[in-house]
């Protein structure tokens, strides 16, 4: 779809009610902290000002049992609403008929069900930079995964082969004539492609990437207007040197005539379209215009949406549903998920308001079928939404939402500790569940959906600052945690050689030491794998950033995947 451009192959931080408004200021909104005044480290312990979710929520079971998340799990008794022993992932296993051995149907193959469970496992890590990694994920297929770091590089691995095991060596020696270290980057996933950022186009990190849903394409940004788009080289040309890259100025037409200076927003969040025709953008301005949100049309070259669409920052954005560019996303920190519908869109208005956090939005993410979708939030926790639900534009404004603040006052969540909340709900809460446990703090954490494949999207998950990964079923509990605490080092200590993500536990003394002051930024869980990798910052020593490969491990000794699978539908049906 891009060929008829580029021809062949060659080719937030701040409290709403003040904070300067300069272009340091804005850098700082997703910065790691240097530690000078003390935010910097691991959260501090903080009272539990929300319950455990012990029990199904009955508005999650009522979702589950809907039919839009795939069947539900025949373990629910049917008079309590509760589970029996429940084993995770098993929904659409218990519900077919091919699960059942029976003479005419042999045993089924391993790689029917062995996608279809929970990643348990505290896992290792598989590579190790000098530098933070703001985001990292599996393409579409999984047949690579890509990660966007602090040095103005994406590195993309190839995923489709176990990590290398063995004499341990640096992957790319390159380093800056001012680099403290002798290397940048080293793991134990095949490189297959490093594309570096252009320098002037470029400012502090890489604030996001993404791939085209054909994994042909991969775009990255920056805190400037501009996006670039570069080939992933799948099909073949992994390994050349073509790394030509097309720059998308989303500054545009008409920004003087608007009152915008064109040089003075930067990009935190893109999303490709689901034709890859179109990206879509979420931004800061200077001045005193903020929050914007952008369409690009890429074969166009040019910007046909800019609207300003929030009060404060943009952190993420998306489209919300895979079967039309028409229905828009967009998360702030001024606490408003706002959708934005552009058949009817005029006035800068938007099509309604999902309402329900007191503090600033990280990230957006929505299950694509133009109905639900999730948020995290600085106010720890994450929200999930039927858009069908949403506030009306019109009622938003009657009750002057957009002037009142529900939030700590002069809480800033670099702080990297939560106090108590102004208020524990939002009275006009529009969400359809709340999701807690994990700690939104120092940076903007990502959440997601677990992939349709093998889960039907029936879980939720997320990292978070403490160094853990929370993954939660639909009815609000809490079904895993990995710790990156226990996760063992990409280096055997005693060996000196890569340690196997596939090998049984070793001792703590041949694992490299962990600290305490890792926060999981991102999270991908493989679209057809029961594999999490986890994009860590590290923030001491060496080591700034870290991916981590966390799998499935049975807890039985000698247990495969096929026989959890029997042994689940076994305990499910009493």
């Amino acid at each position: 779809m891009l060929e008829a451009r580029f021809g062949g192959r060659g080719g937030a931080a701040r409290r709403r009610a003040g904070g300067d408004d300069d272009e340091e200021d804005d850098d700082d909104d997703d910065d790691e902290d240097d530690g000078s005044h003390g935010w910097w480290g691991p959260p501090r312990p903080a009272k539990k000002w929300y319950p455990d979710v012990l029990e199904p929520i009955d508005k999650g079971v009522k979702l589950e049992r809907s039919g839009e998340w795939g069947p539900p799990p025949a373990s629910y008794l049917k008079a309590t609403n509760k589970f029996h022993t429940y084993s995770p992932n098993l929904t659409s296993i218990l519900h077919s008929r091919s699960v059942i051995k029976t003479p005419a149907r042999p045993r089924f193959s391993k790689t029917v069900f062995s996608d279809a469970v929970v990643p348990n496992h505290a896992g290792t890590e598989v590579a190790q930079f000098t530098s933070k990694v703001y985001s990292g994920q599996y393409s579409d297929d999984g047949s690579f995964f890509y990660a966007g770091c602090q040095d103005f590089r994406i590195y993309i691995y190839d995923t489709r082969f176990a990590p290398l095991v063995g004499s341990k060596s640096v992957t790319d020696n390159s380093t800056s004539t001012n680099s403290r270290y002798d290397w940048q980057h080293r793991s134990s996933l095949k490189v297959i492609k490093t594309v570096k950022a252009h320098d002037r186009n470029s400012r502090w990190t890489i604030t996001d990437a993404n791939v085209s849903k054909d994994n042909e394409w991969l775009i990255y940004s920056s805190i400037t207007p501009r996006v670039h788009l570069v080939r992933t080289g799948r099909g073949g040309d992994w390994e050349n040197e073509d790394h030509d890259q097309a720059t998308l100025d989303f500054s545009g037409d008409g920004a003087a005539s608007r009152g915008l200076r064109s040089d003075h927003f930067g990009i935190w969040s893109i999303r490709f379209s689901q034709d890859g025709k179109e990206i879509i953008a979420g931004a800061n301005t200077g001045g005193t215009s903020r929050g914007q949100l952008f369409v690009y049309d890429v074969e166009a070259d040019r910007p046909v949406l800019r609207v300003r669409a929030h009060t404060d920052d943009v952190n993420g954005v998306a489209f919300a549903d895979d079967s039309s560019p028409n229905l828009l996303l967009s998360g702030s920190d001024d606490t408003f998920v706002k959708v934005w519908d552009r058949r009817s869109l005029s006035g800068e208005r938007a099509s309604g308001v999902l309402v329900g956090h007191t503090e600033g939005i990280t990230f957006v993410a929505p299950k694509g079928d133009g109905r639900y979708c999730l948020s995290n939030g600085k106010d720890q926790c994450v929200k999930l939404w039927d858009i069908r639900m949403m506030m009306s534009d019109q009622k938003f404004d009657d009750l002057k939402l957009a002037r009142i603040d529900y939030g700590i006052p002069g809480w800033d969540y670099r702080e990297s500790y939560y106090r108590k909340p102004a208020h524990k709900e939002h009275p006009h809460d529009v969400s359809v569940m709340t999701y807690r446990g994990h700690a939104v703090l120092r940076t903007l954490i990502r959440c997601h959906f677990s992939p349709a494949a093998t889960t039907d999207q029936r879980y939720v998950y997320s990292g978070s600052a403490d160094g853990k990964i929370h993954i939660w079923s639909l009815d609000g509990r809490i079904l895993q945690v990995l710790d990156r605490r226990h996760t063992r080092g990409l280096i055997n200590n005693i060996t000196g050689d890569y340690n196997d993500p596939m090998a049984p536990d070793i001792s703590s003394a041949a694992s490299s030491t962990r600290r305490n002051s890792s926060a999981v930024r991102d999270v991908s869980w493989h679209p057809y794998e029961p594999t999490i990798m986890s994009t860590a910052w590290e923030g001491q020593g060496h080591t700034e950033g870290s991916l981590a490969m966390h799998q499935w491990r049975s807890k039985v000794v000698g247990e495969t995947l096929e026989d959890q699978v029997l042994r689940s539908v076994e305990e499910a049906r009493g």
